[in-house]
């Protein structure tokens, strides 16, 4: 910065009053600081959003997984009666093979 010269005149032309340039500096900082916690601002907002948007899709996605672990449970629980009459039809069949075979055994004698 220019230091203020006096002349017998009072202040020379040349030189800038000092004043008037440190309000100009002082307004320059507070319009970029303003910038600066605007962009900020705005980038934590955006950050936040797109935060609530992927909490809002892992619960729905751990619904979906609970919903269908429920559906996989109940289907399994039906195809285990499914399949425990089906082992009991197959003991009855294979008792009445054992049967029919001891008379065909019978027949042959």
């Amino acid at each position: 910065m220019k230091a203020k010269r006096y002349h017998k005149s009072g202040l020379e032309p040349g030189n800038v009053d000092l004043d008037l340039n440190n309000r100009d500096l002082v307004s320059k900082f507070y319009a970029q600081r303003n910038i600066y916690l605007t962009g900020i601002t705005l980038l934590l907002g955006l950050i936040m959003i797109s935060t609530y948007n992927l909490i809002g899709k892992l619960l729905a996605a751990k619904n979906e997984s609970a919903d269908l672990s429920k559906i996989d449970s109940v289907s399994h629980i039906k195809d285990q009666s499914k399949i425990e009459s089906l082992d009991a039809e197959i003991s009855s069949l294979n008792k009445k093979i054992a049967v029919a075979q001891l008379k065909l055994d019978s027949m042959k004698l």
